[in-house]
């Protein structure tokens, strides 16, 4: 294991591949996520939804522009669809959350290297809905992290960062979340 580590580390520092993070490249990519989450509510075994299985899945596709070197801007739209079920059946939902809104990131390395540093930031707005009631959604993220990139044009994105949003849906229920997320996400870098 340790082996295959070394050589991962080797070929990932020795590749010749350069980024394209420079003034007028433009950026498209994204990042997709899943989670199927069984809850056992252990301390209520009595009550109407003693367990339950949740399915989540999100995509975030992003475009943005290098408005100078090492510093793009652009517009973020995501998408979050959740399924929920009690095993006994008796209760399920499905909700959607539609989102949109900017980012802004910087690269602190230079464009030569093959693995570069990165910041993010961006802010959303959309519609959460919970069938049969839509309200409004806020989300706010910071991250930060390598890229490694293949070659000129495509970049593999491992982030940590700290995500909070916050819904309501009038008079039926209002929350607020805060995490801290691992992500992972594709950009490919495109100049003129």
């Amino acid at each position: 294991m340790r082996l295959i580590v070394t050589i991962v580390i080797f070929v990932l520092f020795s590749m010749s591949a350069k980024s394209q993070i420079t003034k007028g490249t433009w950026l498209l990519g994204g990042t997709v996520n899943f989670s199927s989450i069984k809850t056992t509510n252990a301390s209520y075994p009595n009550t109407v939804y003693p367990e339950s299985n949740t399915i989540h899945l999100g995509v975030s596709p992003n475009v943005g522009y290098f408005l100078m070197d090492r510093f793009a801007a652009g517009l973020r739209i995501s998408f979050d669809w959740d399924k929920f079920k009690t095993i006994n059946g008796l209760i399920t939902s499905n909700n959607s959350r539609y989102t949109v809104g900017p980012f802004a990131r910087y690269y602190f390395l230079d464009t030569e290297k093959p693995v570069n540093l990165f910041t993010e930031a961006s802010y959303q707005l959309g519609s959460v809905n919970f069938h049969p009631q839509n309200g409004p959604i806020h989300i706010f993220l910071v991250a930060a992290g390598p890229v490694v990139y293949f070659n000129s044009s495509i970049g593999l994105e491992f982030t940590i960062g700290y995500y909070q949003r916050s819904e309501e849906i009038k008079d039926n229920y209002k929350t607020e979340k805060k995490s801290f997320q691992l992500n992972i996400g594709l950009q490919i870098h495109l100049s003129k």
